[in-house]
C-alpha cells in the first residue's frame, strides 16, 4: 500500500511541475508572440512613414524642378511630371497643375471621369485655406473630390514660375502607396486591415480569428484624417511563432511521470531491499537463537514418534540390542507384545483421520500408565504398538501381560461427542526364542500377531515354530505359483455338463488347476487363498481367462457352436476392477458370443452383490453375460438377491445331492429349488452327480442338466475333445 501511495504522489507533483512549467512556456510564448507581432507592426509603420516621405520628398524635388527658367509651366513641364509619374506610376494616378486661384491649368497621368469633368480643383474650404496657405511646403489633402473614393489623397506642391505662384497637384492612391509594403508583410504570414476616421476602407486578413488576442494597433494622419492600421498574425504565422505545442503537454506529463515512477520504484525497491534485508538478518538472528532448541527437537524426533511421542523403532531397535544382550549375559529371559487395534481402520473410514489420530494418542496415554515395572514402551508406526517386559519366563505369566494390556483400554473412549470402544489384537515372543536377536524378535512377535489376527477379535498368541513353518510354506507356496503362472504351468480342466435325456454334453465348467514340480495336482482351495491376498490375483486371473476363451474358441470353430462354458470365479477376482475390462478384452479378441458363457459364484457372494444397483453383477449382465449361483437351498436372503437381480441359471450344490433320494428333507430342499427355478424361468442344474437314482430323481423332477463324477470327472481339454468327437460319431 505504502508503494502505491508513493506512486500517487508522484503521479501528482509530476501534474503540478508539468502544468506549472507548461504555464512559464506559455507565458514566455505569449510574450514573445506579442513581441514579434508588435516589431511586424512597428515595421509595416515605418515602411508606410517612410513611402510618405519619400513621395513628399519626390514631390518637394519636382516643384523645385518646375521652378527652373529653363521650364515653363504653362508651355511644357511634362518631363518632370513625367518623371513623378514613372517613379510613382502605380500609386500617383494623375498630376495636375493648378494656378493660385486653383483652376486646372494642365492634367498629367490617368484622369479618371470624376476629374475630368473638373476644372477647377474641388477642394473643402479649409483645405482651400490651407492650400493658399502654404508657403512651398507639400500638403495633403482630401482627394475624394477628385477620385470620388475614400484611399485617394491630393499632395498639394507649391511652386513659382517667376512671380506666378502654381500648384502641383498630385492625385495618390493610397492603396497602392502602401500595397506593396502591406503585401510584403501579407507574404511573411501577417493579416492587416485599413480603418479611415473608424470606418473600414480596405483589409488584407482572410481570417480575423487570432485578431483580437494578438492584433497590434498604429495611426498614420494624412490630411485630416486618422488610418488605423492593426495587424495580427495568420494561422500559419501563428503556429511558426509559438514554440509551445499542446502536444508538448501530454508528452512532457508522460516524461515527467515515467522518470518520477522510476524515481519511486528506485526508491520502494531499496527500501524494500533494506526491509528485506531487516526481515532477512531477524530471521536469520531467530534462527541462530532458536538452532540449539531445533536440533534438540530433531534428536528427539529421530527416535521418537510424532504423533505419540512415544519412542519409535529407531529408538526401540538400539534399546533391545543393548537390553537383549544384557539379558542374554544374565540368562534371563524378555517378553515382547507387539499390539495392534482392533478394526482400526474401520474407524479411521467411518469418523475420520482426525478422530484416528486423537484415539492412538489416548491409547498410547493409556499404555504409559500400567504398572509394569521393567517395561519399555514404543510405537512400530501406524497402529501398532510395541511393549518389550523383562523377566517374563511363562506361557501363563504372558497372558496374563496381555489381559492386563486389554483391560487398560478396555473403557471408553469419548473423542469430539464419540464413543469408541477399542481393544488389541496381540502376539508375543520370548527372547530366548530369537536367540536374543532383536530383528527376529520382532520378527517373531510379527508372525504371532498374524496369527492373532486370525483369531479374531481380542486375538492373543504366542510365537511357536509351528508359525514359522507355516509362514515359510506359505512363502515358499506363493514363491511356486508365481513361477507357475509366468511358466503357464497353471491348467484348467472342463467338467462336462449333460442333458440327462439325451446323455449329450451341453456345457462345460472350467476348473483351475495347478501341477506342482512332482505331477501332482493341486486344487484351488489349496492355493487360490494364497493369492488372493497378493497381486498375482490378478495376473492369475487374466492367465485363467485367456486359456478358457481360448480352448472355447478352438471349440467353437470345430462343429461345436452350440456349447456353453462356465467360469467359475471367487469373491476376490469378482472384486476387481479390471474384471469387466478382462472379460470384454476376451470377447473382442476371440469373437464369441457373451450368452455362450456363464459366470458362476457361490450363492453367499451373490447374495452380497445382488443388493447393489450398479454393482458387479449388474454390469455382467449388460455385458450379455450369463449370471450362474451355486446354491445349498433357497432361504429369505437368496430368494430376495434373485427377486433383485435374477439369475440365469441355479445350480443345486453337491451337499444337496448326495443324499438323494433317500434323505426325506434333502429331497424336499431339491425339490423345492426345481419348481421354484421353474415358476422364475431360470435354467436349473445339479452337480455332484455319483449314482443312477440320483439321475432318475433328477428326471422325475424335470432337472435335465448335471454334472458329477457318474457322468464324467473332470478332464484335461484334449480328452474334452475326445468326448466330444466320440458323440458326433454316434449321433452319425
Amino acid at each position: 500500500m505504502r508503494g502505491w501511495r508513493s506512486y500517487f504522489i508522484v503521479a501528482i507533483i509530476t501534474l503540478g511541475v508539468t502544468m506549472l512549467a507548461w504555464l512559464t512556456l506559455e507565458s514566455y510564448d505569449h510574450s514573445r508572440i506579442h513581441q514579434r507581432i508588435q516589431d511586424d507592426a512597428q515595421s509595416v509603420e515605418s515602411n508606410l512613414r517612410a513611402s510618405l516621405i519619400r513621395l513628399m520628398y519626390t514631390a518637394e524635388i519636382t516643384g523645385e524642378l518646375l521652378q527652373q527658367p529653363s521650364i515653363s509651366v504653362v508651355d511644357d513641364p511634362g518631363q518632370a511630371i513625367n518623371d513623378i509619374l514613372a517613379d510613382f506610376y502605380k500609386s500617383v494616378e494623375a498630376v495636375i497643375l493648378v494656378d493660385d486661384e486653383l483652376k486646372i491649368i494642365q492634367t498629367y497621368g490617368s484622369v479618371n471621369a470624376h476629374l475630368a469633368q473638373q476644372t477647377e480643383l474641388l477642394v473643402s474650404p479649409e483645405d482651400r485655406l490651407h492650400i493658399q496657405q502654404s508657403q512651398l511646403q507639400p500638403l495633403f489633402v482630401d482627394g475624394k473630390n477628385l477620385a470620388n473614393d475614400a484611399h485617394h489623397f491630393a499632395l498639394i506642391v507649391p511652386f513659382k514660375d517667376g512671380s506666378t505662384s502654381y500648384f502641383m497637384v498630385l492625385l495618390v492612391d493610397l492603396q497602392e502607396l502602401f500595397g506593396a509594403t502591406i503585401r510584403h508583410h501579407i507574404q511573411e504570414g501577417n493579416q492587416i486591415s485599413v480603418v479611415r476616421d473608424n470606418q473600414p476602407i480596405f483589409s488584407f486578413a482572410a481570417n480575423d480569428e487570432l485578431r483580437n488576442l494578438w492584433g497590434k494597433e498604429f495611426t498614420i494622419r494624412i490630411a485630416d484624417s486618422r488610418f488605423l492600421f492593426t495587424l495580427w498574425p495568420s494561422h500559419e504565422r501563428f503556429e511558426q511563432l509559438h514554440i509551445v505545442r499542446p502536444i508538448y503537454l501530454p508528452l512532457a506529463a508522460l516524461f515527467l511521470l515515467g522518470l518520477g515512477f522510476f524515481a519511486a520504484y528506485a526508491i520502494n525497491k531499496r527500501e524494500l531491499n533494506i526491509k528485506r534485508l531487516n526481515n532477512q538478518l531477524a530471521e536469520l538472528q531467530l534462527h541462530l537463537q532458536t538452532k540449539n532448541e531445533l536440533q534438540a527437537r530433531l534428536e528427539f524426533l529421530s527416535e521418537h514418534d510424532a504423533l505419540t511421542e512415544l519412542p519409535n523403532r529407531n529408538a526401540l531397535i538400539r534399546y533391545l540390542i543393548q537390553h537383549l544382550a544384557e539379558q542374554q549375559a544374565e540368562l534371563g529371559n524378555t517378553l515382547v507384545l507387539q499390539l495392534n487395534l482392533d478394526h482400526f481402520k474401520d474407524i479411521n473410514n467411518a469418523l475420520g483421520h482426525k478422530i484416528g489420530d486423537e484415539l492412538l494418542r489416548r491409547v498410547a496415554h493409556r499404555l504409559e500408565r500400567l504398572s509394569l515395572p521393567g517395561s519399555y514402551l514404543a510405537r512400530l508406526g501406524g497402529d501398532e504398538f510395541l511393549l518389550v517386559k523383562a523377566d517374563v519366563n511363562s506361557n501363563d505369566k504372558a497372558h496374563e501381560i496381555a489381559t492386563l494390556v486389554n483391560k487398560q483400554i478396555e473403557p471408553q473412549f469419548f473423542i469430539n461427542n464419540h464413543e469408541i470402544y477399542s481393544s488389541f489384537s496381540i502376539g508375543m515372543a520370548f527372547a530366548n526364542d530369537a536367540n536374543y536377536d532383536a530383528e527376529t524378535l520382532l520378527r517373531h512377535a510379527d508372525i504371532a500377531l498374524n496369527k492373532a489376527k486370525q483369531i479374531g477379535y481380542r486375538g492373543v498368541c504366542i510365537y511357536t515354530q509351528d508359525q514359522q513353518s507355516e509362514l515359510s510354506q506359505r512363502l515358499y507356496v506363493l514363491e511356486q505359483l508365481h513361477e507357475a503362472i509366468e511358466s503357464q504351468k497353471l491348467e484348467v480342466h472342463y467338467q462336462p455338463i449333460f442333458d440327462l435325456r439325451s446323455n449329450q454334453i451341453v456345457s462345460l465348467e472350467g476348473l483351475l488347476r495347478w501341477r506342482q514340480h512332482d505331477g501332482d495336482l493341486a486344487f484351488p482351495e489349496y492355493f487360490l487363498p494364497l493369492v488372493e491376498d497378493t497381486g498375482l490375483i490378478v495376473r492369475l486371473t487374466e492367465t485363467i481367462l485367456r486359456k478358457i476363451f481360448n480352448q472355447f474358441k478352438t471349440w467353437r470353430d470345430g462343429e461345436y457352436h452350440d456349447l456353453r462354458i462356465g467360469i467359475n470365479l471367487s469373491g476376490k477376482q469378482l472384486a476387481l476392477p479390471e474384471l469387466p475390462e478382462l472379460l470384454k478384452e476376451n470377447l473382442r479378441r476371440t469373437n464369441i458370443p457373451a450368452q455362450l458363457v456363464y459366470i458362476e459364484i457361490r450363492e453367499e457372494l451373490y447374495c452380497s452383490h445382488a443388493q447393489f444397483d450398479d454393482g458387479i453383477l449388474v454390469t455382467l449382465k449388460k455385458l450379455g453375460f450369463r449370471l450362474t449361483v451355486d446354491g445349498l437351498g433357497l432361504n429369505y436372503d437368496s430368494i430376495a438377491a434373485m427377486e433383485k437381480c435374477v439369475p440365469h441359471q441355479l445350480k443345486i450344490g453337491q451337499p444337496l445331492i448326495e443324499k438323494l433320494p433317500y434323505d426325506v428333507i434333502q429331497s424336499l430342499i431339491t425339490d423345492t429349488m426345481i419348481k421354484f427355478s421353474r415358476h422364475k424361468a431360470i435354467e436349473i442344474s445339479a452337480v455332484g452327480v455319483e449314482n443312477q437314482q440320483q439321475v432318475d430323481f433328477l428326471l422325475q423332477r424335470d432337472c435335465v442338466s448335471a454334472q458329477g463324477y457318474f457322468l464324467s470327472r473332470p478332464v484335461p481339454a484334449e480328452q474334452v475333445q475326445s468326448i466330444l468327437d466320440a458323440q458326433i460319431q454316434q449321433r452319425g
